[in-house]
């Protein structure tokens, strides 16, 4: 009787022993096939928690995965074109590297985003026909526009003080006048007879000393001033025998007295003593009288 009771504790530390064991196995070993066998044998099986998409098998080792799926643990997506710049990251799905799209990662992306134009393999934008820039936003005329832009209509937009279809025509603000013409300074350029900055000015020459340049270019004179560019002063009455002065009086010639402001006076040197001196400049003798100065008595007969 004390041998069977024996018998059954022996026993029963050989099973716990073996449980033990199998229970340290099971912990250390990661290997999927271990933990099944380890799990048939202590009467654990059950479904393989490492079978991501999947079941586990009958024999509690393999998985059976589903459709689209692979591996030893069914961690493996399967893609069945392949991914030319990326990985597969799900059952027929490709994940593309940056730079790259579609179902098989064999389209490039540029970055900026190609507007009138494709992305080349080497990631810049071949633009279409009409368009250039980075990133083929930047429309183009069929000629250049010196001095502006192109539009999406492929006219151009001429800079400010430009014009004419390719923006190759200077402008002058304010406007120039009287056919003159604008230079690349935007500065006119005036004809023969106009000044000014818009060339509105008439120019006469030579210039107008006094006055101001008529339509006609000739000078308009203000009163006492005459002459093609108004410098000859003019005097009221005039100077009869000599010149006027800028301050309007006359300056007589020799042998002419002012007296009267008009050098209409005849001065005899000498003085007539009985006469008078006549334009000539002699004297003219009263009757009875001679001599160059009228100072000789005529004798009589």
């Amino acid at each position: 009787m004390e041998n069977d009771k024996s018998k059954g504790q022996v026993s029963y530390l050989v099973l716990g022993a073996l449980v033990a064991l199998a229970v340290v196995a099971y912990a250390a070993y990661s290997n999927v096939q271990v933990r099944a066998s380890v799990a048939t044998a202590l009467g654990l099986a059950t479904t393989n928690p490492l079978c991501l998409h999947g079941k586990l098998a009958a024999d509690n080792v393999t998985c059976n995965c589903l459709s689209g799926w692979n591996g030893t643990a069914c961690s493996q997506p399967i893609c069945n074109s392949s991914c030319n710049h990326g990985s597969c990251v799900a059952p027929s799905t490709c994940g593309c590297q940056p730079g790259w799209s579609g179902a098989q990662c064999t389209i490039p992306v540029c970055t900026p985003e190609c507007i009138n134009g494709l992305c080349a393999e080497n990631h810049t934008c071949q633009c279409a026909k009409n368009w250039q820039g980075v990133s083929c936003n930047v429309p183009l005329c069929d000629k250049p526009c010196m001095h502006g832009s192109c539009q999406n209509d492929r006219s151009c937009l001429c800079d400010d003080l430009w014009s004419g279809q390719y923006c190759n025509i200077t402008q002058c603000k304010p406007e120039c006048k009287n056919g003159s013409s604008c230079n690349e300074q935007h500065a006119c350029e005036c004809k023969p007879g106009f000044a000014g900055a818009d060339c509105s000015t008439v120019f006469c020459e030579p210039e107008c000393v006094r006055g101001t340049c008529n339509e006609n270019r000739t000078c308009t004179c203000p009163s006492g001033w005459n002459g093609t560019a108004c410098d000859v002063p003019v005097c009221t009455p005039s100077c009869g025998h000599g010149t006027c002065s800028e301050s309007h009086q006359c300056e007589c010639e020799p042998g002419w007295d002012s007296n009267g402001a008009t050098c209409n006076n005849p001065v005899c040197d000498p003085s007539c003593l009985h006469g008078a001196c006549s334009e000539n400049l002699t004297c003219a003798c009263n009757a009875g009288w001679n001599g160059t100065a009228c100072d000789e008595p005529v004798s009589a007969a």
